[in-house]
């Protein structure tokens, strides 16, 4: 679980899944387990591994995104700056410009995204769905909801070492800042500038 949430290099299915080879065997069924992550786009873009979840009837949780906004503003700090918006020791990250264009593009093509694999697993799988928002104000109550759906221990975590390097100050996120709250103020997507002060 510690990796799962932390550790950016943790393997998706076609990578070798190392000393995860021999899965654990845990909880009361004695059933063993193994964890992987897949990104929208690696199983959007892959018919062969949709199929290959749909086959193995995989336990499924949805992580999802309350706020397209700024994971859109992650996205791209970290195509301008080659780091990741979590990285350990980072300075706090200068405002990123962003096009009025791709980010409604984003927004939309996200949206679909999330109701396509939420049509798809969520009645055909055991299936959860949280959010990345839910689980960082409350990291203790959703790792025990995640470890109970799953019917796994729920291991003592400890807290990530990652320093976050967004802020809820929407001028020193986006450069543009102006242009962007013109632009989203019109569309059903305002409620995304709640998040900033």
């Amino acid at each position: 679980m510690q990796r799962l949430l932390y550790d950016q290099n943790f393997p998706s299915p076609w990578v070798p899944f190392h000393d995860k080879d021999q899965p654990e065997t845990v909880g009361s069924l004695n059933k063993p387990w193994v964890g992987f992550k897949a990104m929208y786009n690696h199983v959007y873009c892959n018919r062969h591994l949709q199929r290959w979840i749909e086959e193995k009837g995989f336990t499924i949780l949805h992580l999802v995104r309350e706020n397209l906004l700024k994971q859109y503003v992650s996205l791209r700090r970290m195509k301008v700056t080659g780091k990741s918006h979590s990285c350990t020791k980072v300075t706090k990250a200068t405002p990123v410009a962003i096009d009025i264009h791709r980010l409604e593009h984003h927004i939309e093509k996200m949206m679909k995204r999330i109701e396509y694999f939420r049509n798809i697993y969520a009645t055909n799988h055991p299936y959860m769905e949280f959010t990345y928002e839910s689980y960082f104000r409350n990291p203790v109550k959703i790792r025990k909801q995640i470890t109970t759906f799953m019917d796994v221990p729920d291991e003592e975590m400890q807290d990530s070492k990652n320093q976050k390097t967004s802020t809820n100050v929407l001028e020193r996120e986006i450069a543009n800042a102006t242009e962007v709250v013109r632009w989203i103020e019109k569309t059903p997507y305002a409620h995304f500038l709640e998040a900033y002060s």
